[in-house]
């Protein structure tokens, strides 16, 4: 949560998050599918239940200041940001295990719905296919592709048929050619991750819709600076 809090203080208007299921159900925002690396638990996320990593130090280990820093449930950042910023859930890859990339797609966009917080929610993915799946569950939702780093194709040949309305990709993928693609077919076109000056002002020279960064201040800056905010 305080990562949510100084993104929205800094004045971003959307904040980028990952989330897990617990063993019991819950719907935690957590990027990894393992306890070690982030908090002083261990383990696999799923094999736990949440009143477990709910105890969890989910912050010293970027800084002692946030030592103490709890694993937030989805509907508390939901709750959080309404009325304060967008949201951007991305849903991670669940290779070799569609049930559970089923079971997390649905509780996703069931917890969005509970909050009333859909006209504010974006959901994206590397797994194409379940982005096609949530556009059927609930089309009020919009989605959004990540391009694989490696991926050459054009962002209406990756959107296009599994219904996303827009296109997330790689600062070393940003090509005229893409950006004028996005555009010729009404798709905003989000770049990451940004966060130096130079990366700034080239993503800027292409008129990429979206900026996503790690310091949302530094990209702010340069935008009042040249007069779009």
């Amino acid at each position: 949560m305080a990562a949510v809090r100084l993104g929205v203080e800094a004045g971003a208007a959307m904040v980028e998050i990952d989330v897990q299921r617990t063993l019991d159900d819950r719907l935690i925002v957590f990027h990894d599918h393992v306890l070690g690396r982030t908090t002083n638990g261990s383990g696999r996320v799923d094999a736990h239940a949440y009143y477990e990593i709910g105890t969890l130090d989910a912050g010293g280990w970027m800084d002692e200041r946030y030592a103490g820093e709890p694993v937030p449930l989805l509907l508390d950042v939901l709750e959080y940001l309404r009325g304060e910023a967008y949201l951007n859930i991305e849903l991670k890859r669940y290779d070799g295990d569609p049930e559970n990339g089923e079971k997390l797609l649905a509780g996703v966009l069931r917890t969005v719905e509970v909050a009333d917080m859909v006209p504010y929610t974006l959901v994206s993915s590397f797994d194409h296919e379940m982005l096609a799946s949530a556009a059927a569950i609930n089309p009020d939702v919009p989605c959004a592709v990540i391009l694989d780093p490696d991926d050459r194709a054009l962002p209406s040949e990756r959107a296009l048929p599994v219904g996303a309305r827009a296109v997330v990709l790689g600062k070393h993928q940003l090509s005229h050619e893409r950006v004028h693609d996005a555009r010729q077919h009404r798709l905003p076109l989000a770049v990451y991750t940004i966060n130096t000056l130079e990366e700034i002002e080239r993503a800027l020279r292409y008129g990429v819709d979206v900026i996503v960064t790690n310091f949302p201040e530094r990209v702010i800056a340069v935008l009042r600076e040249r007069g779009v905010l």
